[in-house]
């Protein structure tokens, strides 16, 4: 963060309390006196500012809230939105009195609040630096930053292309054009790798996808992936989520037969007896199909 600070002699004592939060913070800035005895205009008086200032800071008190402090504050906060700065007002002692259209212009911080203020400030100037970077890095490996380049990232199991979508501020939780989640398409794409680190990052592992509304542990146990299907249920996957047929992870293991997807669903309180769309439930295919080691493992 690199502020410009805007002052009057009469209120120097929030001047110096002001510096010494910038200074806690690492911030550089730099002190802008504003003096009704000036002859010059106001922007002889105050431009050009220092190269990559992103914020405008103007301190007013209960004497130092007259015509010329106001002129400036107008001034400079049409400034801000031309630049893509940021104005920040802080109230010290009073209440600045500024025309409503300019309100929308610029944040306004009690005194006692800007220690609050500037270390919400700092950390999200930081996320939109790691955002930029992560945006440079994926182009200076030929990967553009849309959409469609996230989800195949994902479904192709680059698991660091993935994460530097996810830096560079996609949805953890988009979805594609067929209703599906990231998750789902990494599931699908039979990487764990890719799973892991988008179930970190907030991930939904129970949202169901738009084709055939499956959730991810399905996903996992339809393209016979125990591995994926076991960490999921790990960090939370209900099992017994219905898809579009009705039908649960269990059901789509007991129906091919598969007893050690089906022993680890059971593990994590999967329900057997759930019927699908047919009136079939997994504990139905296991004796339709006379496998008696599902049978046993179902107790029927």
């Amino acid at each position: 963060m690199k502020a410009v600070v805007f002052y009057t002699s009469e209120c120097e004592a929030s001047l110096e309390a002001v510096c010494n939060e910038l200074d806690s913070a690492s911030c550089l800035y730099t002190l802008k006196k504003i003096s009704p005895e000036t002859k010059k205009t106001i922007q002889e008086e105050f431009l050009p500012f220092p190269e990559d200032t992103s914020h405008l800071v103007f301190i007013f008190s209960e004497n130092s809230c007259g015509l010329e402090q106001l002129c400036v504050f107008i001034f400079f906060s049409g400034y801000c939105l031309g630049r893509n700065l940021r104005a920040v007002v802080i109230n010290a002692g009073i209440q600045l009195s500024v025309p409503e259209q300019f309100r929308s212009s610029a944040t306004f911080v009690d005194a006692g609040d800007f220690s609050s203020f500037l270390r919400t400030e700092t950390e999200r100037l930081k996320k939109e630096e790691d955002m930029s970077a992560a945006k440079t890095k994926l182009l200076s490996m030929g990967v553009s930053c849309f959409a469609e380049n996230f989800f195949k990232c994902v479904e192709d199991g680059n698991s660091c292309e993935t994460t530097l979508f996810l830096q560079a501020g996609f949805d953890v939780n988009m979805r594609d054009m067929r209703g599906n989640s990231v998750l789902t398409l990494a599931v699908r794409g039979g990487s764990l790798e890719v799973v892991e680190i988008l179930l970190k990052a907030g991930a939904d592992i129970n949202a169901v996808s738009g084709d055939r509304g499956y959730s991810p542990l399905m996903d996992a146990v339809h393209t016979k992936r125990p591995d994926i299907a076991e960490f999921l249920l790990e960090n939370g996957a209900d099992p017994n989520v219905k898809g579009m047929d009705s039908q649960t992870a269990v059901c789509i293991a007991a129906g091919r037969g598969d007893v050690g997807t089906c022993r680890l669903l059971m593990k994590y309180n999967a329900d057997p007896s759930i019927p699908d769309a047919l009136g079939m439930s997994a504990a139905g295919y296991a004796k339709l199909f006379h496998n008696d080691e599902l049978c046993r493992l179902f107790n029927v």
